[in-house]
């Protein structure tokens, strides 16, 4: 009966072995939770970079149609000017 009893109890050597395992799997976990960590943040930095990137070409399209509206002026100018010139 005593050699029963033996085998239903946990030794020190197979606590030491399931805190063993417990502690990779906790470790695992908090690795995951540091890859979520990560992961947001890597999402965070790529969206401020799309948005800086449509901010610039927004900018530059900007400047493009104010170049062009001051163009059209220009040349409405240039053509007001040849008709003066034409009419004296």
């Amino acid at each position: 009966m005593k050699q029963q009893e033996s085998k239903n109890r946990l030794t020190n050597a197979d606590l030491d072995a399931i805190g063993s395992l417990l502690d990779k799997q906790t470790s695992v976990l908090a690795t995951k939770n540091e890859m979520n960590l990560k992961l947001d943040n890597l999402e965070r930095n790529l969206k401020d970079y799309i948005h800086g990137g449509f901010d610039m070409v927004m900018g530059g399209l900007d400047d493009l149609v104010e170049k062009l509206d001051v163009r059209d002026r220009v040349e409405k100018l240039e053509q007001e000017v040849a008709k003066l010139k034409t009419t004296h």
